[in-house]
């Protein structure tokens, strides 16, 4: 090869060689130029799509607020709780066996009964086909009532759906939004064309608010209010609990469990119907807790907070990596009650122990204390209460019949929603009608034992008869004859007017719902609510508050603190205001209140008086005035009558007469008024006064409701109270 042969090949290496070196530096420029792009243009889009796959969002629960007493003793407040969650995901088709593995191993470190096992992996399925879309209300339907519920156009009603796979059919549900109101009459067509039963009921409303729990959250609770042993055993085999994770949550606590629980109220799981025109996505946590009754409930709202976000980078195994960002929750509201701490304490206390026989005490009753000038309620204590911090966790079976099969009904608020006849306490009413229809006070109606209206014969309950009755010694000795013949002159009409401005028949409290209204008796009532006319006997009947009178301690109280404080409407309330409410005058003469007040106070401290040997004392400073009350709940025989004077253990306890109350002090300068119903006390001298008795003294006696001091010892005015 020449020469010349050499340097034309190396020539046309040069130029390949170039001509691949361009080609290479441009396929690369072309590529760093599509990679500059895809990336630098567009790497806010990107880094929001990284986001979403490397994120979540959880929402953090806001401490819910306190409630405390007049004296800012504590009353209802939070404790931490551990709860174990577990977020499923859709996609995870595949590794159902070891997402039930993962459930498994952790119920046998926290030492889960089978009971809770099983549960745990029930929750778990739910999860699961929740975020897959949907998921199975009843697992089995009979092939009629899967054609029932396609017939009746079940596809088309939001939420519902049914499924046949291999012979089988469901019920299934997904979780839809906006369309609450629809979705509920859809469950009810649901119920009503399966006529499904109150356990199926329950568990497809249960399952229900889980999956808007889960759908809402993405998490599913496996266990509740775990120990820190058991966190510290989770904790150690995190990475063997893929996708779980502890969530640190508060759960309610009460500082004096059972103590004013009806007051207070409860808190339990959220039901379907609280989510029904309630957005709250608090309320869609799988730990939600929502107030029911008292407090609790009518100030669910202020009480609850509102919900903080956490932006979290998770790692495969679902585990929480850092948080990126948080907007921390609202703390709930302190609410501040009117009740006194010490005074609620010892009421419960004194119904628990009131005798009503020589070997029987109270089983059930109800007192009620007021502050007559503001209205405000110092105490109301229900026999029997009950725990409710049982209800702040999973209520068991066990202890909820415990509950609803307790024939004394603990979970009712006896003081507002329970009525009784209210018997000769309601001869206030009476004898104020009685006044204003022009009855001159000094009339004598003499008293044989029995009194003729048209064909029937009614008889006082001193059978002998008490002589020549004025008007107020008709009340301090209570004298049924002289209401009976008043009641003739008076009318039911002018009965009713005055007993409403007293405060029966009616919602008095301003700020907590759950009362009953209580029956005040007209023509017009009887009418509309039994369909017949009415008699001289119904007039009769009521002027001793029997036949339909109705009326709640609550209202009794309430008619107390009006006649005490001259005549004024205060109303009870349990939420301390900042300022007082208004209390508008009621128009009565105060002339006839005098002599309503003096009457009362004679028939506590006068010997006659049918409440003396019972709350008679000799200090001045201590003693009230009052009336007793006696209400008939069953239509006695002659004999039976004998046996409640003479033996009473041995008549039928429910056929036994309720014992009643009501009470004021100090005589001179009212503050407090007070009403007690002890159920089958038999006499309201005997049962109730004494109840009475002991809560005005120790009101007085301890300046209930107006001295902080006591705030550092609630107990003081409990201890106080049994040496008064």
């Amino acid at each position: 090869m020449t020469a010349r042969d050499g340097k034309r090949r190396d020539a046309g290496f040069t130029r390949r060689l170039v001509l691949a070196t361009t080609l290479q530096g441009a396929a690369l420029a072309a590529l760093g130029f599509r990679l500059y792009s895809l990336q630098v243009p567009r790497q806010d889009d990107f880094l929001a799509d990284s986001l979403n796959t490397r994120t979540v969002t959880r929402f953090d629960a806001p401490t819910r607020g306190t409630i405390v007493d007049r004296f800012s003793q504590p009353l209802a407040g939070n404790e931490q709780s551990y709860n174990l969650m577990y977020y499923p995901k859709a996609e995870d088709e595949d590794v159902n066996l070891n997402r039930t593995a993962v459930v498994l191993r952790a119920a046998s470190l926290i030492g889960a009964s089978p009971a809770l096992t099983d549960r745990m992996v029930d929750q778990l399925d739910v999860g699961v086909d929740v975020v897959r879309g949907q998921f199975r209300l009843l697992l089995v339907l009979t092939r009629a009532q899967y054609d029932t519920l396609l017939a009746n156009g079940i596809e088309a009603w939001p939420g519902f759906g049914v499924q046949e796979k291999l012979g089988n059919y469901g019920l299934n549900y997904k979780v839809v939004s906006g369309l609450a109101q629809e979705e509920a009459a859809a469950l009810e067509r649901i119920i009503a064309l399966l006529d499904l039963d109150l356990a199926d009921q329950r568990q497809i409303s249960r399952r229900i608010v889980e999956a808007k729990q889960i759908n809402t959250v993405g998490g599913v609770v496996l266990a509740e209010d775990l120990s820190w042993e058991q966190v510290a055993r989770l904790k150690a085999r995190a990475l063997d609990l893929p996708r779980a994770e502890i969530d640190v949550s508060e759960r309610r606590s009460y500082a004096f469990p059972g103590t004013a629980s009806h007051a207070l109220g409860y808190v339990s799981q959220v039901q379907p119907d609280d989510l029904i025109g309630d957005d709250d996505r608090l309320l869609r946590r799988p730990d939600a807790r929502i107030g029911r009754k008292g407090i609790e409930r009518t100030m669910e709202t202020s009480l609850r907070g509102q919900a903080g976000e956490r932006l979290m980078e998770i790692n495969a195994y679902g585990q929480e990596q850092r948080v990126i960002s948080r907007k921390p929750p609202t703390p709930g509201r302190r609410i501040t009650t009117t009740l006194d701490l010490g005074l609620q304490i010892y009421a419960e206390q004194r119904l628990t122990e009131q005798e009503i026989s020589r070997s029987e005490r109270a089983r059930a009753g109800a007192a009620v204390v007021l502050k007559v000038d503001t209205g405000e309620v110092l105490a109301m204590a229900s026999h029997p209460g009950f725990d409710q911090s049982i209800f702040s966790s999973r209520i068991s079976n066990e202890d909820w019949n415990n509950l609803i099969q307790d024939e004394r009904r603990p979970l009712v608020n006896k003081c507002s929603a329970e009525h009784y006849p209210p018997g000769s306490t309601y001869k206030m009413v009476t004898m104020l009608a009685a006044l204003e229809v022009g009855v001159d006070p000094a009339e004598i109606v003499t008293c044989s034992g029995r009194t003729e209206v048209g064909p029937q014969t009614f008889y006082c309950w001193k059978r002998e008869g008490h002589g020549g009755m004025d008007m107020g010694e008709a009340l301090v000795q209570s004298c049924d004859s002289w209401f009976y013949e008043m009641s003739q002159r008076i009318g039911p009409e002018k009965m009713a007017e005055v007993a409403g401005r007293l405060g029966f028949g009616d919602y008095l409290m301003i700020d907590v719902a759950g009362e009953i209204q209580g029956v005040v008796p007209t023509e017009a009532w009887k009418r509309a609510e039994r369909d017949e006319g009415w008699f001289d006997g119904d007039t009769v009947q009521t002027s001793i508050g029997q036949g339909y009178v109705l009326a709640t301690p609550l209202q009794l109280a309430t008619m107390t603190a009006r006649i005490a404080n001259g005549g004024r409407a205060v109303r009870p309330h349990l939420i301390l205001p900042e300022l007082p409410y208004p209390a508008p005058d009621l128009g009565f003469d105060p002339e006839h209140l005098r002599l309503v007040r003096r009457a009362m106070y004679r028939v506590s401290n006068a010997e006659q008086g049918t409440a003396f040997a019972t709350t008679h004392v000799a200090d001045e400073a201590l003693q009230i005035a009052g009336k007793t009350g006696t209400a008939q709940v069953a239509r006695l025989s002659p004999a039976e009558r004998l046996l409640m004077l003479d033996d009473i253990e041995t008549l039928d306890y429910e056929r036994r007469n309720h014992g009643l109350f009501v009470g004021f002090g100090p005589v001179d300068n009212p503050r407090y008024a007070c009403a007690a119903v002890v159920e089958h006390g038999n006499s309201g001298s005997l049962s109730a006064a004494p109840v009475v008795r002991d809560l005005l003294h120790a009101a007085i006696a301890g300046n209930s409701g107006d001295d902080p001091d006591r705030a550092s010892d609630p107990d003081a005015l409990v201890d106080q109270g049994r040496n008064v």
